[in-house]
C-alpha cells in the first residue's frame, strides 16, 4: 500500500512539475538579422519612409560598427548579382569599412511579393572579395522588402 502511494505522490509532482511548463509562442530573436527585421517591424509603426527606417535600424546596440545611411535607386546594388529594380524608394545602411559582410536594405513596392522574389534570387552573400554574410534575411510587411545579409553569430565589430 505504501509502495502504491508513494507512486501516485510520484507521479502527481511530475505532472504539477511538468504539466505546467509553457512553451513561448514565437522564439526571441537571437541573431543580427532575426533582431533587425523584428525592429524593422517596430518602425514601421513610426513611420514610411525608408532612410528614416534605416537610420533607426543602425542605431541599435547590437550594430557593432559605424555605419553609413544612404538612398538607393534603381540598378546594382550591393549583395546583388543582378541589377535591382521594381521599387519606388529605398534606402540602406552598411558599414564604413567595406569588408564586414553586412548590408541592410529597406524598400517601399508596389508588390512587395515580387521583389522579395527578385531578392532571394539575386543575393550574393560573396559580394565582397574577403569574406562572406552567413545570414540573409528577407521579407515583404505591408508594401515594404526589409532584406539584410550579415555576419555570423561570432562577429565581433
Amino acid at each position: 500500500m505504501k509502495r502504491a502511494i508513494t507512486l501516485i505522490l510520484c507521479l502527481c509532482m511530475a505532472l504539477f512539475l511538468f504539466g505546467c511548463a509553457s512553451q513561448p509562442d514565437e522564439e526571441a530573436p537571437s541573431t543580427m538579422g532575426t533582431k533587425l527585421l523584428a525592429d524593422f517591424k517596430a518602425e514601421l509603426e513610426n513611420t514610411d519612409d525608408p532612410s528614416a527606417i534605416v537610420e533607426a535600424l543602425s542605431g541599435k546596440d547590437y550594430i557593432e560598427f559605424k555605419s553609413m545611411i544612404m538612398p538607393c535607386e534603381e540598378g546594382y546594388l550591393a549583395g546583388f548579382i543582378n541589377e535591382i529594380s521594381g521599387f519606388t524608394s529605398a534606402a540602406v545602411f552598411s558599414p564604413v569599412i567595406g569588408t564586414i559582410p553586412f548590408v541592410c536594405y529597406v524598400f517601399q513596392t508596389d508588390d512587395a511579393e515580387a521583389l522579395k522574389e527578385t531578392l532571394d534570387e539575386n543575393a550574393d552573400p560573396r559580394w565582397n572579395i574577403c569574406t562572406e554574410a552567413e545570414e540573409t534575411v528577407c521579407e515583404a510587411v505591408d508594401g515594404y522588402v526589409f532584406f539584410a545579409m550579415c555576419p555570423g553569430p561570432d562577429f565581433e565589430g
